[in-house]
């Protein structure tokens, strides 16, 4: 009987920054309003969608993401500076409408047409906010996550680790896919990690892994950890590289028994941005991404994908969007949405679409409603960042709404 050995790796170098895969982020407040951050090559702005999807607002500018606190009150929010050389991120606390409250963190971003994958998060008891920053040593390819109180002292650093942490229900831990590796242009070894907190120190490796930047964390319950990792069996038998293993989706204890496979023979793909998923607040669904090969004479240039939904246990499989190319990871936004951007190809003509999904119920694209509220963007005469006062992300709109 073959054993599967999961372990953490990086086979080819990855950027930071995957293009678009950011340049769109979604939060849910829990009383259903939207808080949809659109950013450009010259400029950002977040816009506020009600429960119903009928009206879309623009509340403020040069806002990059925005992330509800857990009680809908706050937003934590990546405001951006728009140089001609880079773009100067602040991370700050913001009341609901964008005006800065507290100021956490902040950095300098030169690669103008990217945004860096930050992923702001509140701990589930609203007391600590979370986010990545460029590791030291490595700028382009590592990241670290930190925690931070908005208003005290505390600052925990993790080095080196993978976009997708995760929060504990209790706010005590964090999971993260973690290495020590310092050049990931090589193959790494890493871990799944769990952090307590308060004591600033790791406390438990469920699992090894290989490392790989998009890989992703959730918390099942008190005790079950999803992460995401290559599928290997030992030996490598018929597979000239890590980029050919897939990756799947696997839950393990916090003791590191009872791993199961969730997917079975379905896999998150060993695609271009592979291991993407997210869980609902309320632990019972996932949402991922099950990346189609590419074939020469695709209908995308870029890697396509269909999104599913099941059960947290890997049961109940469903298909919720056909063939696309996949322009966000799924979000859920509460516990009966499931968000994502994508595009669309009919014969020559690609649309672009933000769907907000309840399975098996209905579809909703909000593309129609914030089209108005977004302009096409002008590059600067010398071909740099435009600052906001020359170029703006938005129209001059404030508001739409449907017909509905």
């Amino acid at each position: 009987m073959k054993k599967t050995l999961i372990i953490f790796a990086l086979a080819s170098a990855v950027a930071l920054t995957a293009g678009c895969f950011e340049d769109i982020y979604l939060s849910g407040a829990p009383d259903g309003t939207i808080a949809l951050s659109v950013s450009t090559n010259g400029g950002a702005g977040l816009l506020r969608i009600n429960p119903e999807m009928t009206t879309a607002t623009l509340v403020a500018e040069n806002v990059a993401r925005a992330e509800y606190s857990p009680d809908g009150k706050k937003l934590f929010c990546a405001l951006g500076s728009y140089g001609q050389d880079a773009i100067r991120y602040e991370l700050a606390v913001c009341d609901v409408d964008g005006k800065v409250e507290t100021v956490v963190d902040g950095f300098e971003w030169r690669e103008k047409n990217s945004t860096p994958m930050m992923e702001l998060r509140w701990s589930p008891d609203g007391k600590y906010v979370s986010y990545l920053m460029p590791h030291t040593t490595n700028a382009d390819e590592l990241v670290d996550l930190h925690i931070k109180q908005p208003a005290g002292p505390y600052h925990l650093v993790i080095p080196k680790v993978a976009f997708g942490y995760a929060w504990s229900l209790d706010s005590k831990e964090v999971a993260v896919v973690a290495t020590d590796a310092e050049d990931v242009h090589t193959t790494a070894l890493g871990s799944v990690q769990l952090w307590d907190v308060e004591k600033k120190e790791r406390t438990a490796e469920p699992a090894g892994v290989f490392f790989y930047p998009w890989l992703w964390t959730a918390w099942q319950s008190e005790t079950t950890i999803l992460f995401s990792a290559h599928k290997v069996e030992m030996p490598l038998a018929g597979k000239s590289s890590l980029e050919a293993v897939p990756i799947s989706l696997f839950s393990v204890t916090r003791g590191g028994a009872d791993m199961r496979d969730l997917l079975g023979t379905q896999e998150l793909s060993s695609g271009d941005y592979p291991g993407m998923f997210d869980i609902s607040p309320d632990k019972k669904r996932i949402a991922y991404v099950v990346w189609l090969p590419r074939k020469e004479g695709a209908t995308f240039e870029g890697p396509a994908g269909e999104l599913y939904v099941a059960n947290a246990d890997g049961s109940n499989v469903l298909k919720v969007a056909e063939a696309s190319q996949i322009q966000t990871p799924p979000r859920w936004l509460d516990t009966r949405r499931v968000a994502c951007a994508m595009t669309t190809k009919s014969g020559d003509k690609e649309e672009s679409h933000i769907y907000v999904i309840e399975p098996g119920v209905k579809t909703v694209d909000l593309m129609p409603l914030i089209a108005p509220l977004v302009a096409p963007k002008e590059a600067s005469p010398a071909g740099g960042v435009p600052s906001p006062s020359t170029a703006s992300a938005l129209s001059t709109s404030s508001e739409v709404t449907t017909g509905k």
